[in-house]
């Protein structure tokens, strides 16, 4: 005789079976009923297939402009792609040989995938404009994913063929040509750069460096910390300073590399280095405006998720306004590729602390500033 406990069990598995033998056996009558009336309950989640023509986009992109004759003049070019025609294709070939995703290839299907004309102008497009990946799409026979792709790729592309020329370290004749042209221009002898604009190359409007800052508390960049970049000493009104200067505003500290406004100028003299010195620094700073101006997508939000690829997309565009300075004669430093790059010594922790204490020396900063204030109101007077 079995327990009750036992015989309790075995009725709720029963129980339980049956319920489960009624609900399959609703389920494949109402399955069967489907099949019947020919409805489908299949839903598709796949997007449906675009039977684009990628050899006519490429042939009328040719025939707008790149063929002889074509559509749309030089200047038109230039206004659509940023650059000349010449130097656009050189870049293309470089890529072409270099980078195998950008050339044309066939796909498992059989068929002839993009040129690697039509990735290059759907990137530069798209960093020119900034718009929605997918504005293009109809003209050069994209997806928005492709052509985001194509950014990505281009970006990473340029920064790694042209990084050593465009975005290296400035040669000392670079750095000599710079100061002089500040002091030109400006009356700031010695002077390397807005320290707000830091990030600029060596061809570009007007500073010196791109190079990170030092980490730590130190708003100065690194290869003046640990003396790794070339020679910007200069003479002012009879005394040697060793260093270069970038102009900043008042919330950065009394440095020798820093040559600040002043915030209640008292003379003619101080107002005239005042006027001067913010005339400086809005003249760098509005090269920023350019480059925005130039390139939309650095003035859009960022579509990427990825650090990495929105730091080659900005490099990108440094390194491609840098190139089309050169091609139109602009830049003001001229590069001479006969130079050879300067040698520096590594330095230890204790000529880098001393390099500190020399840098924060209240004394020679404010001497410096004296003497650009003398020499800034002399030049302003024989104006």
């Amino acid at each position: 005789m079995s327990s009750p406990s036992y015989s309790s069990s075995s009725s709720s598995e029963e129980k339980n079976a049956s319920m489960f033998r009624v609900f399959a056996t609703g389920c494949n009558e109402w399955w069967q009923q489907q099949e019947d009336s020919g409805s489908s309950i299949r839903h598709e989640t796949r997007r449906e297939h675009l039977n684009r023509d990628r050899a006519a986009a490429h042939e009328a992109l040719r025939n707008d402009y790149f063929n002889t004759p074509c559509v749309y003049t030089a200047l038109e070019f230039k206004t659509r792609f940023r650059m000349s025609r010449e130097l656009f294709l050189r870049i293309l070939h470089d890529i072409e040989r270099e980078v195998p995703w950008f050339t044309q290839r066939v796909d498992a299907r059989g068929r002839v995938g993009f040129s690697t004309l039509q990735k290059c102008t759907a990137a530069i497009r798209y960093m020119a404009y900034g718009t929605a990946s997918d504005m293009f799409g109809e003209y050069l026979k994209m997806s928005g994913r492709h052509i985001r792709s194509c950014v990505y790729k281009f970006s990473k592309a340029i920064v790694l063929l042209y990084r050593s020329r465009y975005l290296r370290k400035p040669m000392a004749s670079e750095v000599e040509q710079l100061q002089a042209k500040h002091a030109e221009k400006h009356g700031f002898v010695g002077m390397l750069g807005n320290i707000d604009c830091t990030h600029w190359d060596w061809k570009n409007c007007p500073t010196a460096w791109h190079g990170q800052f030092a980490r730590g508390d130190h708003p100065y960049p690194s290869i003046i910390l640990e003396a790794t970049g070339p020679d910007s000493s200069f003479e002012l009104r009879g005394t040697l300073y060793k260093r270069g200067y970038y102009l900043a505003d008042g919330i950065y500290p009394d440095y020798l590399t820093i040559v600040k406004s002043l915030s209640q100028p008292i003379g003619v003299k101080r107002q005239t280095y005042k006027n001067a010195h913010d005339a400086a620094r809005k003249d760098i700073e509005r090269a920023f405006g350019v480059l925005k101006s130039k390139w939309h997508i650095v003035d859009r939000p960022s579509k990427c998720f990825y650090q990495v690829k929105m730091r080659n997309i900005m490099y990108a565009c440094v390194i491609l306004h840098n190139m089309i300075l050169e091609d139109n004669g602009l830049a003001i430093c001229q590069h001479n590729p006969n130079e050879d790059a300067p040698m520096y010594e590594e330095i230890n922790e204790d000529k880098k602390r001393r390099n500190r204490q020399e840098i924060r020396s209240r004394e020679i900063h404010d001497a410096l500033t004296a003497d650009l204030i003398e020499y800034i109101h002399v030049r302003s007077s024989n104006r």
